[in-house]
């Protein structure tokens, strides 16, 4: 992970649209990846729960129709777990805040400033 604020950012999510709102109000830099677009790969993803002190199955909206239409069922070791969001990144929480190998899920969207 690198110095500048990396935001893991789903624009169609409203918590994650007033966490970006916030940086651009404060004038903090920060670089966006859209989930949704942008793939996660399996590296990036181990450095993003490495950062968070998280496993992949903590980072699961476990409320998401997908998660629970196609995955919620399962037993899933947490390898499987972690190519389920990079399939469906939908069901990953969000917004989620990396910086110099540390990371928050800012909810609320001020625990960005822990980082």
């Amino acid at each position: 992970m690198q110095d500048t604020l990396l935001i893991l950012h789903n624009p169609r999510c409203g918590t994650s649209r007033s966490l970006l709102e916030l940086l651009v109000e404060q004038s903090v830099p920060h670089r966006v990846v859209d989930v949704l677009n942008d793939p996660l790969t399996p590296d990036f993803l181990d450095q993003v729960c490495a950062a968070l002190d998280l496993d992949p199955s903590d980072l699961v909206r476990t409320q998401d129709p997908v998660w629970k239409e196609r995955f919620a069922d399962l037993e899933l070791d947490e390898a499987e777990i972690a190519l389920a969001l990079i399939e469906e990144p939908r069901m990953l929480q969000r917004p989620i805040a990396v910086k110099a190998g540390r990371g928050v899920i800012a909810r609320p969207i001020e625990r960005v400033f822990e980082l």
